[in-house]
């Protein structure tokens, strides 16, 4: 299973569109993936007060599933985010692909960057941003920035090596 994290410079960076590109040729390649949202506000719950749901995790449930005709929700109530959870989850499925939009513990990270000072913060502390993507820049500290919507088969040939 190939891991990607997509991580930004920020709200509006392109991150979302980029996915949005992403899903549509992956579901034209019939490759099996997911796209998870990492959440980054601490308190941050799907689950709340007064619900059921809510009301199973307060009498000591830690795996509560959610169901209906179109969808399934699994909330699984941690006291610390343990990555390895996750990923095992997601291996059991048998994705080919998974993306994190949010930054993600993997080996390639593909950076969307709308602001060369921020990407360049991004590019110094983060050791596997392996791309760059830009709407609006074409180099960021002299490192060639893909743009999002010209170069997006360069883009997808990335992502896609070593699936197909």
């Amino acid at each position: 299973m190939k891991i990607i994290s997509i991580i930004g410079t920020g709200r509006k960076s392109g991150k979302t569109f980029l996915i949005e590109r992403i899903v549509k040729k992956l579901n034209e390649k019939g490759i099996k993936y997911a796209v998870v949202k990492k959440v980054h506000k601490e308190d941050f719950t799907i689950d709340k007060e007064g619900k059921d749901t809510f009301r199973y995790y307060k009498s000591g449930a830690k795996d509560i599933f959610i169901y209906s005709k179109r969808e399934i929700v699994h909330i699984k109530k941690t006291e610390d985010f343990d990555e390895n959870y996750i990923l095992k989850l997601l291996k059991s499925i048998g994705y080919d692909l998974v993306i994190f939009e949010g930054n993600f513990n993997c080996d390639k990270k593909i950076l969307v960057a709308n602001d060369e000072k921020i990407g360049l913060e991004i590019i110094k502390k983060e050791k596997n941003v392996k791309l760059i993507v830009s709407r609006n820049l074409s180099e960021i500290n002299g490192i060639k920035c893909l743009n999002i919507e010209r170069d997006f088969d360069k883009i997808m040939e990335f992502i896609l090596e070593g699936i197909e």
